[in-house]
Parts: structure tokens; sequence; C-alpha cells
């Protein structure tokens, strides 16, 4: 089963390349970030439109079949370098062959529109997303063996994942443009965004607001909820609680002592980046139990997991929806290979009788955080 698209590709783009696209761009990183957030679904979205297409099924797998096997690591080199234009130029004209031109110009306004960039600034950023997004497309064509009628297929199920993906207000800021026709009715239910625009140039993070109106309550509400994220994020770890986040330690510990970066603020690359590392260490706890003395000694992991659930559950009732789309999106992509593990673990009854109590909680209340 292909990995999430889109949590590959946030993956992909790290904190540190964002602010290198930002710094080379001469803009700030949150209206990069703000961009990005938007394009990438956006960008999914219409190539599944144009794989559902015979003509542009083979015109998709063309292109991906022509990448060389390194591209997604020669990208990590050249975007934020001074090669970054030349890619952004030549990444825009391969999208707006698979899109075609009229839909590209649409989207690329509606992301200058929405990040607040300037003009031109959305054409940019969909240029240089377009390879990193063709070039996690090729990988998984790559690592699967699909054919063209396969790399449809692989995009086409991941419409649900794409609608979730996409921030409130956007599918608005698009206007009359088709492109999101392709993934369902799912993102119709994604309501416009009160929020104002950014505005390149202003110091300030893409869930901020103006310090002044009726929008400065709202607008803190979605800090608290970012901040909430974030604390979602950390309770699947074994490091310490959500009062000690805020002082940057610049490392944190999963459940397997797994080496990651923990910002006092989060961002949503980042967030998608945490989700992975965390529900990797619950992997890794139940990768260990073997016998029935592995599994003694990993109740304790089992049971802080257990409880730390449980207060995920509880932060993730109060986020927005949109906050809730994202974990339970991240969640559901895992939710096969985690139930995969726990019916392995049960499989052995001298294990089963040791942690099946433990192991069924931990997966009903991770399947209740994915909205299961």
């Amino acid at each position: 089963m292909a990995s999430d698209l889109v949590a590959s590709i946030m993956r992909f783009l790290t904190p540190d390349m964002i602010a290198r696209i930002a710094t080379a761009l001469g803009i700030n990183r949150q209206a990069v970030e703000q961009a990005i957030t938007a394009a990438v679904p956006t960008i999914l979205a219409g190539l599944a439109g144009t794989a559902s297409k015979p003509e542009g099924t083979q015109r998709l797998a063309s292109v991906l079949m022509q990448q060389p096997p390194g591209l997604l690591d020669d990208l990590r080199h050249s975007l934020g370098s001074a090669e970054q234009g030349s890619v952004a130029e030549h990444g825009a004209s391969v999208l707006s062959a698979l899109l075609g031109g009229g839909t590209m110009k649409s989207v690329a306004a509606a992301v200058t529109d929405f990040a607040g960039l300037k003009e031109g600034g959305g054409k940019t950023i969909l240029g240089l997303l377009a390879p990193v997004v063709l070039g996690v497309l090729g990988q998984q064509q790559r690592v699967s063996g699909l054919d063209a009628s396969g790399i449809a297929d692989m995009i086409a199920k991941q419409k649900d994942s794409i609608a979730a993906a996409l921030p409130r207000g956007f599918a608005d800021e698009l206007g009359d443009s088709r492109i999101l026709e392709s993934i369902g009715e799912t993102w119709r239910g994604t309501k416009p965004s009160a929020q104002p625009r950014p505005v390149e140039g202003e110091a300030r993070p893409a869930y901020s607001a103006d310090a002044q109106g009726a929008g400065s309550a709202q607008w803190a509400l979605a800090l608290v909820a970012v901040a909430a994220i974030g604390g979602l994020l950390w309770f699947l770890s074994t490091s310490p609680q959500p009062e000690q986040i805020a002082q940057r330690t610049g490392q944190r510990t999963p459940m397997e002592g797994r080496a990651v970066s923990v910002p006092a603020a989060i961002s949503v690359p980042e967030l998608t980046q945490q989700v992975a590392a965390s529900v990797d260490g619950l992997k890794a706890t139940l990768s260990g139990i073997a016998d029935a003395d592995s599994a003694t000694d990993a109740l304790p992991k089992l049971r802080e997991a257990a409880a730390n659930l449980d207060k995920l559950n509880g932060l993730a009732e109060k986020l927005p929806q949109e906050g809730k789309q994202m974990i339970a999106a991240a969640v559901t992509s895992a939710m096969p290979a985690i139930n995969e593990l726990c019916e392995k673990v049960l499989a052995d009854p001298s294990v089963a009788s040791v942690a099946r109590p433990l192991v069924e909680a931990v997966r009903a209340k991770l399947g209740s955080l994915g909205g299961a």
C-alpha cells in the first residue's frame, strides 16, 4: 500500500529547507509555509484529475519514468540555492503541461492571494514544489513497480487524505477552477476562512492575527490550536510533559528513544514530521515484542502509551476541524501497519496472555484518534 503522499511530501520539505527557500525568495518563512500547505494537496488533486483520463495517465507516467532515481537527493541541495530559479522555471513548465495552462494560472493566483505573496510568487512556489511532488510519486512508482494505470490508481486512492490536507478556505480562492473535482466532494465541507491574508514582509506566523478588531479573538483560538497540536504530538513520546515543550531542547525522546527536534512553535510541515516520528515509536515498541519475556518488558511502555493516548484524544476534541483532519489523516495512514503488528503480537498465545489487554487498548485509543 502506498504511503500517504501528502505526508511523504511534507516530510521531505524539512523546516530547514523551507527556511532556505524563503531566504532565496526574499520572503518570510510563514508565507512560504502557508503557500506550501495550500499548493501540495492542490497539485496532487490536479494530478489525480490528469491521471483519471487515458491520455493524461500516459503523460504523467511518461514524466515520472523519465525522472532520474536521485532526483529528490538533488532537490535537497538545489532548493534554496542559486539553482532554485531554474528549478522553479522548469517545474512550472512541467506542471503547466500536466495540468493545463489555464488551470496552472488559476492555482498560481490562488496560492499568491492565499499566502499574501507578491505577484508571481504563487507560480514560483508551484514550480519549486512540482519536482518534489513528482519526485515522491516517481519514488513510489519505482518501489511498487507501477505501470501507468497503477500510478493513476495510487493517486486516486489518496483523494480523502488530499481533501483533508486542504487548508480551510483555500477552495474558495480557486474560484471557478475545477481542479478539486477529481477528489470528490469531501473538500466541499471546508468552510471559507475568516482569517486575514498574511502580507509579505510582515514577520507574523501563518496562523497569527492582527492585534485589533473582532478577528483577534478568532486568531487567538487558532494559536491555541497550534499549541494544542504540539502537545498532541509530544504525548506520543516518552519524553517530558507538554509544560516542558516551551523550552527548546533540540531533541526529544519518542517511545524507543529516537532523537528528533522539538521546536517551541510547530508549523504544519513540522507537525507532519512529528506525527510520523511518534507513530514510528509505537511501531518500534510493538516490533520489539517477540515472546512472553519481551512482552513483559514492553508493558510499561504500553501503559504509558495508553495513558498518553487518552490525553491525546481529550486534546483532539478541542482542535478546530482542520487540526482534527490533519491528526486523523496521519493516524489513519499508519493504522494498517499498527494493526498488522498488533495481530502478529497477539498471534502468539504466550504473548497474548501477557500483553493482550494493553495492546488492544492502545490500538483502540489510536484508532479513536484517527476517527475510527
